[in-house]
């Protein structure tokens, strides 16, 4: 809740906005929100190097700013002098490198997900898909009689089954995604740091979050721990609660959750 000093201040601003004081207030809300939009941005790219600097690599995936454009940050040029900053604000809106994450997936793959969503809620007792919900180390053979499953029941040809797969890195990780994670498996496998004794409410919490999306979508990439709903708790990432051992662990966790979808001979 705003109080204080920064409430009036605030006040006073849209007194301003409203009684005549500025001539087209709504174009001056239009610049505030674009201010905004731009610090976004930054915010974006500063999880993307958290989240780079987690997983290890060191690599950013899809960053918002390229590397000769790191002046168009908002955190470099937002105490900059007025001449300054209008003219890095007016190269920011020119420029066209900054491609924002999300791109819609493919109409094939959704009809595909979804007709395979389907059949594999209806065969829930398949050994090999229970072992997969369960977080059991797949084996080869596994594989092969979910894809026999897939075809046999009309889902899709060989073809497909195999592009699916392809899109997601393997065909235990596109199972996986459509079936979940079973909640109890979820659970155990982060047990120690559900323990209310030795972690706070807001760790707990934070895990909890983990525990919820593992179940929904089967794995949680590390980089996830970056992004919302984690970030409306932690806004800096698991680092604003965690030690860096127990964010390390975290993320190994992840990993071996991901890794037992996929057969050892092809991880």
């Amino acid at each position: 809740m705003v109080t204080g000093e920064l409430k009036s201040r605030i006040d006073r601003v849209w007194d301003a906005f409203w009684s005549g004081g500025i001539s087209n207030p709504l174009e001056v809300i239009e610049q505030i929100t674009y201010l905004l939009f731009i610090r976004r941005l930054d915010e974006m790219q500063t999880l993307k190097e958290n989240r780079a600097r987690v997983s290890g690599d060191g690599r950013i995936v899809d960053p918002v700013f390229l590397p000769d454009q790191r002046h168009l940050r908002w955190s470099r040029f937002e105490n900059a002098d007025p001449d300054v900053m209008h003219q890095v604000v007016a190269e920011l809106g020119e420029a066209t490198a900054l491609d924002l994450p999300g791109a819609t997936p493919g109409t094939n793959l959704a009809r595909f997900r979804a007709k395979a969503a389907a059949y594999l809620r209806e065969h829930e007792d398949h050994v090999a898909l229970q072992r997969l919900r369960r977080n059991r180390q797949l084996a080869p053979d596994d594989l092969a009689s979910l894809e026999e499953m897939l075809v046999a029941g009309g889902v899709g040809q060989p073809v497909d089954v195999s592009w699916a797969a392809e899109q997601f890195h393997g065909l235990g990780l596109f199972i996986r995604s459509l079936v979940g994670l079973d909640h109890q498996a979820a659970t155990e496998a982060f047990g120690h740091y559900l323990d209310r004794s030795r972690f706070t409410v807001d760790q707990v919490r934070f895990v909890g979050l983990i525990v919820d999306e593992l179940t929904a979508n089967g794995v949680v990439e590390p980089g996830r721990l970056f992004e919302s709903p984690y970030t409306d708790h932690a806004p800096t990432g698991p680092d604003a609660l965690f030690s860096g051992s127990d964010v390390d662990r975290l993320v190994d966790i992840l990993r071996e959750v991901k890794d037992r979808a996929v057969p050892g001979d092809v991880a």
